[in-house]
């Protein structure tokens, strides 16, 4: 099953290049990660807001993952992606307790997401 799960990813598609499989693992993660959440925000009774964010978050995170991995990796589609995810962070804390939920630990992931993806367009200013 592993075996299944690493070629259906990509990773061991030695055409694939390094942030083309990242993004891929991002996205598998992201909405394998959303369900148990989804469930769980949907038995307690959360607005249907945040249920809304949510399946949002993993309609995008399929469709992202679709086209990074059989079309191609393409940078404007990660930033679009990490876009969105910012995007939807706002709604996200306000829905989710604010600084009491557990949306914080999602900045500081969108940060580094960034960080790892996206290649830097200039050099420092001095």
């Amino acid at each position: 099953m592993w075996k299944r799960l690493k070629n259906f990813a990509g990773f061991d598609n030695a055409g694939l290049t390094l942030e083309n499989r990242l993004l891929n693992a991002v996205c598998l993660t992201v909405g394998f990660s959303m369900l148990p959440g989804l469930v769980e925000n949907l038995l307690i009774g959360f607005p249907i807001g945040l249920i809304l964010v949510e399946v949002f978050i993993g309609g995008i995170s399929v469709f992202v993952f679709y086209k990074s991995r059989f079309k191609g990796y393409n940078e404007n589609l990660a930033l679009g992606y990490i876009a969105l995810g910012i995007i939807m962070f706002i709604p996200g804390w306000f829905l989710n307790g604010g600084i009491e939920g557990s949306t914080t630990q999602v900045g500081v992931f969108f940060i580094a997401l960034i960080m790892i993806l996206v290649k830097r367009k200039c050099t420092c200013l001095l």
